[in-house]
């Protein structure tokens, strides 16, 4: 019986392996197309949107960039991106929510063009303390509203525990977009292993490749061309990042933008992604929360923000049809009208607008 066992798990194991092979072969022909695109990925999208900009340096001393469309005695939109993003993945909202609200979108440190952190410090902590900064920065007074994804929802989180001064009268509301309040890629066990392969990356640099050049290059550079697109890099991004019908432009958008992340950056901030553990702060927070659930996200599945939304004292859960795990790429429209009708009852008495849905003014 013992031996029949083993040969069914070889069965088992070989037709698995087979059948992801096969399925490879069969996805890579696709995405052979798509990596020819990513230099054609949607301007809309990777270019800057050209509003204001302005460098806030946090609690260490680390240079954050914040992009701004400016609304003086509006109340504020602060927008915190994912792990390996950049604010210009909220480009969709900030162009729409900017005609009504103050709207502030930053880099984390280490991402997009804010600096690497000054002392090397890329735990949550110290997330949380930069949405703090560049609130204090870029909205100084008023009423606000923070808006995390993924890795940026926990550093909400976060911010509300280590600045519960900051709720209330100032921030009046949370939104958490296809985040988690613990282990946030539990929800698939292969987002997990993506989470210890960035860490790998970071040992591997410290321990192995310290001492060539070049491999020190791919690992810390910022520039997404020393780590050239490949089909697997492409497939799994639409595969994890995405739906698996995402369009090819959005697929090269996103795929340059966690290029364009040093490893070893990716590598430090990973730790937070499965071992912080929120739950609590979540349980006693005490201003209204928005989650927001991808119906196809893989990573951290409508399970996940269903137990989010249920631990949270006063919360409203809605999913996103259709989106994977960047919602507000995806569905920008549904993400946008949902953030629109949720900050405008927050902050009703400060002007905050009529709570309609905001028609989508992107130029994408």
């Amino acid at each position: 019986m013992v031996r029949a066992r083993a040969i069914g798990l070889v069965a088992f194991g070989a037709a698995t392996l087979g059948g992801a092979a096969l399925g490879y072969l069969g996805e890579r022909r696709v995405m052979a197309g798509q990596a020819q695109r990513v230099a054609e990925a949607d301007p809309s999208l990777a270019a800057a949107p050209g509003w204001a900009s302005r460098d806030v340096e946090s609690h260490d001393r680390t240079l954050l960039h914040a992009e701004l469309r400016a609304a003086p005695g509006r109340p504020a939109v602060l927008f915190s991106h994912g792990l390996g993003l950049s604010s210009r993945v909220w480009h969709d909202q900030m162009t729409v929510l900017g005609e009504r609200f103050h709207s502030v979108a930053f880099d984390h440190r280490g991402h997009g063009q804010s600096a690497r952190a000054a002392r090397g410090d890329y735990t949550l902590d110290a997330l949380a303390d930069d949405v703090a900064a560049v609130l204090a920065e870029t909205a100084p007074a008023g009423p606000a509203v923070l808006v995390g994804h993924s890795l940026g929802g926990m550093a909400v989180l976060a911010c509300a525990a280590r600045h519960p001064g900051l709720l209330g009268e100032r921030v009046r509301g949370l939104v958490l977009t296809n985040t988690a309040a613990s282990r946030l890629f539990s929800g698939a066990a292969r987002s997990t292993l993506a989470a210890a392969v960035s860490t790998v990356q970071a040992r591997v640099y410290e321990a192995v490749v310290a001492r060539s050049s070049r491999a020190r290059r791919r690992l810390e550079s910022d520039d997404p061309e020393d780590r050239p697109s490949t089909d697997l890099s492409l497939l799994a991004t639409r595969q994890f990042g995405l739906n698996p019908e995402a369009p090819p432009e959005l697929v090269a958008f996103l795929e340059r933008e966690l290029r364009g992340t040093p490893p070893v950056v990716l590598g430090a901030c990973a730790p937070a992604l499965t071992t912080v553990d929120l739950q609590d702060v979540a349980r006693e927070l005490t201003v209204p929360t928005l989650v927001l659930a991808g119906s196809r996200d893989r990573l951290t599945p409508p399970r996940q923000a269903q137990r989010l939304a249920e631990m949270l004292p006063d919360s409203e859960l809605v999913t996103i049809e259709g989106a994977g795990h960047t919602a507000m790429l995806e569905q920008p429209d549904a993400v946008t009208a949902a953030i629109d009708r949720f900050a405008a009852r927050v902050t009703a008495d400060a002007g905050g607008g009529d709570g309609t849905s905001a028609r989508r003014a992107s130029s994408r």
